[in-house]
């Protein structure tokens, strides 16, 4: 017989996280297992992002201009008496009104508002927590508890809690005082999938107009990710007559402040913003050098699918990068978490004896990242009986 997963994620698209669901839901046994999927946010599960297997379901349902004046009246009535009810009740009251269904294991995929749903399943249930962000630098999930305590008592309530890198880990065990149900499982990378789109047209026709020193970041426009102080970088390079250029993928909340900023410093020749690519990887294989600007990270996918792809790689320290780059930088450049080092990482990386070298070493690099392992981690962790 079949065991059931469940799955809870925010949203389907957006991130690396998503990117990381979708590869999961992509190459997941459904010989041996059904796995539903359930979106906090109303969304739709595209293929091939998503295939045909899986059940999907959510939570709070999206309003449409498509839909009648009365109708949105009503979603708006239901959300916010969910939403009511999530703040005000406890996590097991959340999971009786609106969830209900039985599994054998429920995964919250993400921190925050996925992880105090899945909190509430039943006890028989196998509860897993997914953790991809280094909780003390980027404590974002303040805004789905009601209390530290609360978010401990989620965290608490599971039987296992996967972390994608050892400083992940290592600060949830401090923050929390946990120790005993922690599992370390990077990433899931589709190294064939990387390398088949890579040769594909972009669905955003545009192209480096330099010919060398073409450097790619890829990632949310939020503050976290540090575009800001990137920008920033660009401006002094330009001012050191470094001839370069900058493409910045994603989307997000500070998309008009970054193109003012590009503006006001006069960069719009060397450095653009593309918007979310659905297939960013055209983008990476036209580029020199992958540029991590972030403030906090979990573990950077988009580091190993540089690497993957043979890519110079420089990245402020983050949780995670010295598991890809090396302690001591053997295989890309890691800088301290400051706009000065990472300025000179930059600089060091467009000498073009270092960048021939760091573009071979990611070669290396990238040959040992398979996905098969990473499935086979997440499959042990789904049968283990051992409940701690």
């Amino acid at each position: 017989m079949k065991r059931k997963v469940t799955i809870i994620i925010e949203n389907l698209y957006g991130g690396g996280v998503q990117r990381i669901l979708q590869i999961i839901c992509n190459h997941f046994d459904y010989e041996r297992y059904n796995l539903t999927i359930y979106s906090v946010i109303e969304d739709t599960p595209y293929p091939p992002f998503y295939p045909s297997q899986i059940d999907y379901k959510y939570i709070f349902n999206t309003i449409q201009q498509k839909q009648k004046i009365w109708e949105r009246i009503w979603i708006k009535v239901k959300n916010k008496c969910k939403l009511f009810i999530y703040n005000h009740g406890s996590p097991r009251l959340f999971y009786q009104l609106f969830i209900k269904e039985k599994t054998d294991v429920a995964i919250a995929f993400i921190e925050g508002y996925a992880t105090r749903i899945v909190a509430g399943f039943p006890k028989d249930t196998k509860r897993i927590a997914w953790l991809h962000t280094d909780l003390e630098n980027n404590p974002w999930t303040s805004v789905a508890f009601k209390s530290m305590n609360d978010e401990q008592k989620s965290y608490n309530d599971m039987d296992y809690i996967v972390c994608v890198s050892n400083i992940v880990k290592s600060t949830l065990e401090k923050k929390y005082n946990i120790k005993t149900k922690t599992k370390i499982i990077h990433n899931p990378i589709d190294k064939e999938r990387i390398i088949r789109l890579a040769d594909k047209k972009p669905e955003t026709p545009y192209c480096f107009s330099v010919k060398n020193n073409r450097i790619i970041s890829i990632g949310a426009l939020i503050n976290i990710k540090g575009y800001e102080r990137l920008i920033k970088i660009a401006k002094r390079l330009v001012e050191d007559n470094y001839q370069f250029e900058l493409l910045i993928l994603g989307k997000g909340t500070q998309e008009a402040y970054l193109k003012n900023l590009i503006k006001k410093y006069d960069l719009t020749s060397y450095v653009q913003l593309i918007g979310y690519q659905t297939n960013p990887y055209p983008f990476l294989q036209a580029a020199d050098i992958y540029v991590c600007s972030s403030l906090a990270e979990g573990y950077n996918t988009a580091i190993t699918e540089a690497l993957i792809l043979g890519k110079a790689v420089v990245s402020t320290e983050c949780s995670g990068v010295k598991e890809q780059l090396g302690e001591n930088n053997e295989y890309g450049i890691c800088t301290q978490n400051n706009e000065e080092d990472l300025y000179e990482g930059i600089k060091k990386m467009l000498q073009p004896a270092i960048l021939s070298y760091y573009t071979q070493k990611a070669q290396e690099r990238g040959k040992i990242f398979t996905l098969e392992e990473s499935m086979n981690q997440i499959y042990n962790l789904i049968e283990n009986n051992n409940k701690d």
